[in-house]
């Protein structure tokens, strides 16, 4: 995801962001630090005991953009979807 970024944030998509890009997989958003930090207790938990494949499929990726409002912090925007596997140009 690193390299996708650098390559990505080049000529007319180039941005200047103000903290250091840090991969990472959102599997829920919650709309409160508690019910977070409750849920990440219970995942961290069941993960311990679970014996299953740890691998993923990663079928879409969504660009976002931070939207700042004054009565919505920390509030992001889907762009564009980007569906993995498949080709993105009509032949």
């Amino acid at each position: 995801m690193s390299a996708l970024h650098s390559k990505l944030n080049t000529e007319a998509l180039a941005f200047q962001e103000e903290w250091p890009y840090t991969p990472h997989l959102t599997i829920v958003k919650m709309t409160a630090e508690p019910l977070a930090q409750t849920a990440f207790q219970l995942a961290k938990e069941r993960w311990c005991h679970f014996s299953g494949s740890r691998r993923i499929l990663l079928e879409k990726l969504t660009f976002v953009r931070e939207e700042v409002r004054q009565d919505a912090p920390n509030c992001w925007v889907d762009l564009a979807p980007v569906l993995l596997g498949r080709s993105l140009v009509s032949r």
